[in-house]
């Protein structure tokens, strides 16, 4: 059949090679056993057999092919197959006899060795990368051993070990002993290097030795076999000189530090002392001003252009003792170790609030504008901390806001509180929110600077210092909070301040208005 062969009669040594028994040809249809119902060969090399024997139908002799391929026990198979047409059955089908010779084992053979062949190539470029990166490294490089007690003999090395030995290729470094280019201090130094390298073999040791005149070397050994071991030896003493020349400018610029700091608290002394001194000088017969004006303006039988002399008189120096205070203060508060400035006594955040607004409430008013609070959440009724400073703290706030408040507007105060992680603590958190002109990007970033205002169009409308902001941010940080202003030009300020303090135990909490 075009798409089948039978098989009249296989040799042993074939039904071996296919991984059979002899069995299976003995059941057959007119003597013949079907290919493909031999189960010898695959579907597709059935087919491929008879392309094969079919090409051969009208050669004048044998032909060879090469065949490989996969039988169907799974066994790969290689070899050469002969193949020439004895003639025609009686049904007119070609009859053919085939010879194949099994190469199979040495195909196999033959890639081992070619594997095996490219392994080899492959270590042989390996080893000859080495060799060029081993002759031509900037490190001295080689094998060594120990030679008596106190010298090293050199098996071995490359360009860069001849040329510190003076020597001009590494053919003359064999049998060199380091006596022969070190002196004995300097072996003194390596040799134990070496000797405690094979105490902890197989281990690499590493150390750094000076070598007379020649340098800082950073050099490691590893043992190879018996009394061989490998060394790297890099030259260092540029590193070392760099390390030493960094410590003596960290030293020099420790020492600078200290001085100027010594310097600085001084002046900070000095400053403190100073203000101290003036303040009172100040103070003194500013006082005995402001009061003498106060008794005059009781005088019913002034002249009105006399009294309104007075009050300006009044006016300017109350201006002048709240200037002198504000700059007293921050000196105190620049110089922390000139005195203790916190209190730490149990205290309402709510009630500070209530005070700060009543402080401030009278200038709102002359301003047309309105105080108003907000508490979200319960807050603590008691905690510690410096009411006092608190106090401070919100009508410095509060303050500016009204002064740069438009009028009819109104000023807001929020307060809120949270408890700390360690289940003691509270933080508070204070909000002064105005409806003013707000303040610019650029000058938010100087708002806490001392003597600081936006512009000097602000400080000639509004008036002030610009220290009741940087007195309020150095009162905060000192009570382990912060403050910081949100604003939008032309639409206000919201200026806010949190504190932390200890929860006062047993202490309930107050529950918002």
């Amino acid at each position: 059949a075009s798409d089948d062969l039978l098989i009249h009669w296989l040799s042993d040594k074939t039904v071996a090679a296919y991984g059979r028994t002899r069995s299976p040809f003995r059941t057959s249809v007119d003597g013949c056993q079907r290919l493909s119902n031999s189960k010898l060969l695959t579907a597709d090399l059935v087919k491929r057999r008879i392309e094969v024997l079919l090409s051969c139908e009208d050669a004048d002799g044998p032909k060879s092919f090469e065949m490989t391929g996969t039988l169907a026990t799974g066994h790969m198979y290689y070899g050469l197959l002969t193949v020439e047409m004895l003639g025609r059955s009686s049904q007119g089908n070609p009859v053919f006899i085939e010879l194949f010779d099994d190469q199979t084992e040495r195909r196999r053979a033959e890639q081992a060795i070619a594997a095996e062949n490219e392994a080899r190539k492959v270590y042989l470029q390996n080893i000859q990368l080495f060799q060029t990166f081993f002759e031509n490294a900037p490190l001295t490089m080689g094998v060594i051993r120990v030679h008596g007690d106190d010298d090293l003999e050199y098996l071995f090395g490359n360009a860069s070990t001849a040329k510190a030995m003076g020597k001009e290729s590494p053919a003359e470094i064999p049998g060199t002993l380091a006596s022969d280019f070190l002196s004995p201090g300097a072996r003194q130094l390596l040799v134990p290097g070496v000797r405690q390298a094979m105490q902890i073999a197989p281990v690499p040791s590493r150390f750094v030795v000076s070598l007379d005149d020649r340098g800082v070397f950073s050099i490691t050994i590893k043992h190879l076999k018996d009394d061989q071991f490998a060394y790297i030896s890099e030259d260092v003493t540029e590193f070392r000189q760099l390390e030493q020349q960094i410590k003596r400018q960290n030293e020099t610029l420790e020492q600078t530090v200290v001085e100027r700091t010594q310097q600085l608290q001084h002046a900070l002394a000095v400053k403190s002392r100073f203000l101290s001194i003036m303040s009172h000088e100040m103070r003194t017969p500013l006082g005995g001003v402001t009061s003498t004006v106060s008794l005059l303006l009781r005088d019913q039988g002034l002249r009105p252009d006399h009294r309104e002399m007075l009050h300006i008189a009044e006016v300017c120096s109350e201006q002048l003792l709240h200037v002198i205070n504000d700059i007293l203060e921050l000196a105190r508060l620049e110089d922390r170790s000139s005195e203790t400035i916190l209190e730490c006594v149990a205290f309402s955040p709510q009630q500070c609030v209530e005070d700060a607004m009543e402080i401030v409430s009278f200038n709102a008013g002359k301003l047309g504008l309105e105080l108003v609070t907000d508490i979200a959440g319960p807050i603590p009724v008691a905690a510690f901390g410096d009411p006092g400073r608190l106090r401070q703290i919100l009508v410095n706030l509060m303050s500016n806001a009204c002064k740069f408040s438009k009028s009819g507007s109104q000023v807001i105060v929020r307060c809120k509180s949270r408890d700390l992680d360690d289940g003691l603590g509270c933080e508070v958190h204070f909000s002064v929110v105005d409806f003013g002109i707000g303040i610019s990007e650029s000058a938010k970033a100087k708002l806490f600077q001392p003597f600081h205002q936006a512009d000097q169009w602000t400080s000639r409308r509004f008036g002030g210092t610009g220290l009741g902001l940087s007195i309020s941010k150095l009162v905060a940080e000192l009570m382990h909070g912060r403050v910081w202003c949100d604003s939008q030009e032309n639409v206000g300020s919201t200026v806010s301040v949190t504190l932390r303090g200890q929860r006062h135990i047993g202490s309930p909490e107050l529950p918002p208005p």
